[in-house]
């Protein structure tokens, strides 16, 4: 009788645990995180910065896609420039704002399609590419900004450019950053 002892009161603990598993909430068994069908208790994140819209899923993806065709032009336009067999490409926006990430996302994109590959950090044999964005006069009717991509920039001076003018969302653009590019005058159409 002795040596089962240990056995039934290993028994009966057993088949308490597996009682309280069914019975009720909240049970001693741990069942990971969870809030008993309520909502879940957390400190509220920090508050979202403004983006220049009403964020939606939607209303992002019309956003980009409304951007896409001309970074896909300045894409293309890169890749006739670099045409010495340039593998990697250091890309570098002036800031963290929707407008700037969203342009840098996409032409990434784009890059990556047509066989380029980033790094991190300007190193040797890598083309440095940096975002110029600028508003253009009032004047200029049909489009409202220049967009340019400055290559290889030394002391804010490009070694070349490609860009040109375009119409398209100006959400969360503001100036930023000091490359020196003469804009050229807008031609209306």
């Amino acid at each position: 009788m002795r040596s089962f002892l240990p056995l039934i009161i290993c028994g009966t603990f057993l088949i308490s645990a597996l009682a309280g598993c069914a019975i009720g909430d909240p049970s001693p068994m741990p069942r990971g995180y969870s809030s008993y069908g309520q909502d879940i208790k957390s400190v509220d994140g920090p508050k979202a910065r403004n983006i220049g819209y009403n964020y939606s899923r939607d209303k992002n993806e019309v956003t980009l896609n409304n951007i896409r065709p001309i970074v896909k032009e300045m894409a293309e336009l890169l890749d006739k420039k670099l045409t010495f067999g340039v593998d990697e490409i250091y890309l570098k926006t002036p800031v963290n704002t929707a407008f700037y990430n969203s342009f840098d996302y996409l032409l990434r994109d784009e890059l990556m399609q047509l066989g380029y590959r980033f790094v991190n950090t300007p190193i040797d044999n890598t083309v440095k590419i940096d975002f110029v964005a600028k508003t253009i006069p009032y004047e200029c009717t049909v489009n409202n900004i220049y967009l340019a991509l400055a290559i290889n920039t030394i002391d804010d001076n490009p070694s070349d450019i490609v860009g040109g003018f375009y119409k398209m969302p100006l959400y969360g653009y503001r100036p930023a950053g000091n490359i020196n590019i003469d804009v050229p005058p807008c031609l209306s159409k």
